[in-house]
């Protein structure tokens, strides 16, 4: 595989992330899109909430192993589920219903498999992992668009 294509995978992670997560939720403040909004903050705040507890009462060491020395840095060195796979399925069902067009999820569908590949490959989750972050990520969504 080519350094260039490698790095690509590798930079995917970030459709995962925390930082890239409250970008969006600023970004659609800023659009006034005030519902999708709100299920980007409730999906934030309760997959954070969610995967905390998994991995504090469900420690599991990551491919390559951590060394921690408190509670913060133990949940860090869990592996399980995927955080950032949870995200992007989450986003991939947030936007799909929003928007309600092929195209998007098609998109979102693609770059969450760029998430959860990049996560994989940068020894960061094994891939139950990744398919439980993913797995609760869609149904987490999912409930979201039923309750609110």
């Amino acid at each position: 595989m080519s350094r260039l294509i490698k790095e690509f995978i590798e930079e995917c992670s970030v459709f995962g992330s925390f930082p890239f997560y409250l970008f969006l939720i600023f970004f659609f403040l800023i659009l006034n899109s005030y519902k999708l909004v709100l299920y980007l903050f409730l999906g934030l705040i309760f997959s954070f909430l969610f995967v905390i507890l998994i991995k504090i009462f469900y420690f599991k060491d990551r491919p390559v192993k951590k060394d921690y020395k408190n509670i913060f840095e133990k949940w860090d060195a869990s592996t399980f589920p995927s955080l950032h796979s949870w995200r992007a399925a989450l986003l991939f069902v947030i936007f799909s219903y929003y928007y309600k067009s092929i195209y998007i999820g098609i998109l979102l569908g693609i770059i969450s498999i760029l998430v959860f590949y990049s996560r994989y490959s940068l020894k960061r989750h094994f891939v139950k992992d990744i398919i439980f972050g993913a797995i609760f990520g869609i149904i987490h969504g999912i409930l979201m668009i039923i309750f609110i």
